[in-house]
């Protein structure tokens, strides 16, 4: 019965750290195939991500190489290019801070 909980507890480790590294190492994928895919025909204009990072679980990330065109008089104009964004959260809404 003893060596049965063990297994089965080591089981569920097993699967914790899993899932914490496959989170780790796929949600910036998913964010910028995300961004890429949907935020320009929601915005109606020009949006690309070139890579995202991020923790989930530190509450930080960066995004590199975002781009967004802007429309002013039904011309899209010179885009918002940045190069990287560092998030940081500090686990409550009203502290998080970009730079």
């Amino acid at each position: 019965m003893k060596k049965k909980s063990l297994i089965t507890l080591g089981g569920i480790g097993g699967n914790f750290i899993i899932a914490y590294f496959g989170l780790s190492l796929f949600l910036g994928h998913i964010v910028k195939v995300g961004v890429n895919s949907f935020a320009p025909s929601l915005t109606q204009t020009q949006v690309g991500l070139k890579a995202a990072r991020i923790s989930p679980f530190s509450g930080s990330g960066s995004l590199t190489g975002l781009r967004l065109a802007t429309l002013r008089d039904g011309a899209i104009t010179t885009p918002l290019l940045s190069e990287k964004f560092t998030l940081r959260c500090n686990h409550s809404p009203s502290l998080a801070t970009i730079s």
